[in-house]
Parts: C-alpha cells; sequence; structure tokens
C-alpha cells in the first residue's frame, strides 16, 4: 500500500511539473521573476566583500533578503574574514551604484595622494633652502673661530720667540708672507674683486622682483634672507681680508723689528 501511495505521489508530482511546463504563463512568469530584485527567485545575485574597521566584523549579520546557504558560502569565501564582511548585489542597480561608489573613492584617494604630494614638494624646498642658510652660516662661523685661533697662535708664537733669532724657516715663511703682502697690495688683484663682487649683491638688491611674485610669502622670504645673508657674507669677507693685511703689516714690522733687535 505505502509503494502505491508513493507512486501515486511521485505521478502526481510529475503531472504538476508537466503542467507547469506547458504552461506558457507560468514560464512567462519564472523568467520575469528571476529578472526581478524583489524576487526570491531572482537569478542576479552576488556576494561581494566590504572593507571594515575589525571592532565591527562582528556587528554584521546575515540580512532577510539572503538565505542561509548563501551566507555561509559567502563566509566560507571570505578572503580575510578579520576585516572584510559579505555584502549582497542584487541585479545591474546595486552594482552600477556599487562601481560608482568604488570611483569616488578612488578620485579622493587620487585628491588626498596630490595634496600629499604638493605638501612633501613645499616641505622638501623649504628644507632644502633653510638648510644651505644653515650651512653657509655654520661656515662664517667657523672661518671666524678659525681666524680668531690663529691670531691667538700667532700672538702666542710671537712672544714666546721675541727674543730668539730667526732660523731659515722662519725667514723663509717670512719671505712668504711679504709675498702675500704684496699680491693683496696689487689694486688689480683681490680688492677688485671684492668691489666686483660687491657691485653684484648691490645690483641683485636694485632688481624688480616682479619674477617672484609667483612664490608665496614664505619662499620669498627664505629667499631675500638667504641673499642679505651673502651680502653680508662678502661684507664679512671684505673686512676679515682688510683686518688679514693690517695682521700681516703688523707681523711683518714685529720681525722687522725683532731682526733689528738681533742684528743690533
Amino acid at each position: 500500500n505505502n509503494n502505491n501511495n508513493n507512486n501515486n505521489n511521485n505521478n502526481n508530482n510529475n503531472n504538476n511539473n508537466n503542467n507547469n511546463s506547458n504552461n506558457p504563463e507560468k514560464q512567462i512568469m519564472d523568467i520575469a521573476n528571476a529578472y526581478n530584485r524583489s524576487s526570491p527567485q531572482c537569478r542576479f545575485k552576488y556576494m561581494l566583500y566590504n572593507k571594515v574597521d575589525p571592532s565591527q566584523v562582528s556587528q554584521y549579520q546575515r540580512p532577510n533578503n539572503v538565505s542561509v546557504r548563501m551566507w555561509e558560502q559567502a563566509q566560507r569565501n571570505n578572503p580575510d574574514p578579520k576585516t572584510m564582511v559579505p555584502c549582497l548585489v542584487v541585479g545591474f542597480e546595486d552594482l552600477k551604484k556599487r562601481i560608482a561608489k568604488q570611483n569616488r573613492t578612488k578620485q579622493q584617494y587620487r585628491q588626498q595622494l596630490v595634496q600629499i604630494q604638493d605638501k612633501i614638494a613645499k616641505m622638501k624646498e623649504r628644507h632644502d633652502i633653510q638648510t644651505k642658510v644653515q650651512i653657509e652660516n655654520c661656515r662664517k662661523v667657523h672661518r671666524q673661530l678659525a681666524h680668531q685661533v690663529m691670531l691667538i697662535i700667532h700672538r702666542i708664537q710671537v712672544l714666546q720667540t721675541h727674543s730668539l733669532g730667526l732660523n731659515n724657516d722662519e725667514i723663509s715663511y717670512r719671505k712668504k708672507l711679504e709675498g702675500i703682502l704684496r699680491e693683496l697690495a696689487k689694486p688689480t688683484q683681490y680688492r677688485a674683486k671684492l668691489h666686483e663682487l660687491s657691485s653684484i649683491v648691490g645690483m641683485q638688491e636694485d632688481r624688480p622682483t616682479d619674477s617672484l611674485s609667483s612664490l608665496d610669502a614664505d619662499n620669498r622670504k627664505l629667499i631675500f634672507d638667504f641673499l642679505d645673508m651673502q651680502r653680508r657674507a662678502l661684507a664679512q669677507l671684505t673686512r676679515t681680508v682688510q683686518k688679514d693685511m693690517r695682521d700681516l703689516r703688523t707681523m711683518d714690522h714685529g720681525l722687522s723689528n725683532i731682526n733689528s733687535k738681533v742684528n743690533y
């Protein structure tokens, strides 16, 4: 009897399937439901993944319009369960919205990248200018300290040897100093170069600054400070050379006195 009942049920199901397959209206409805986004029979469903904060992953649960089988399958295929959660996409409209959102995000990243590159370029430019100024200031201080040390060494040496006669090396060194003094005293040598450099600096100060109008205020100030530092360095160099010439004359006078005492 049970076998007869099962056979009857199978026959009824087959008859229903045959009736459905032979029913054009039912076939049309199945096709329409396959394209209908709100229908459970929609064929255009796919699970994608969104990247979220790891602390919020547990808050995302299965939506009501997602079957248990599809959700579990998406969880198994998740490439990074710690930071990504499944997201249902239904039909072309959802896919189009997702692509548009990705394009907006990509454009935002590009804009942020351009801003970061501009900031890095400005920081690098400012760093280069400031570093050059600082290096030049350090060189200037080093030259001044070296000059002072040389003067102290000279005075100590004169005090130690004022009662002694000159040896051959000292006589040779005296001749070299006298030659340097004569070279510095020539009007067409170092003095002319110093005057030329001073004139160039003066021309730079008088030059219009319209070509710098494209720079911002900070960069213009850095450039002006650097040019002013050059002008002050040239002025200091002029004073140093003049002072060295006076020191050379003093040394020459001192050596002459020592020779006169020795000869006496």
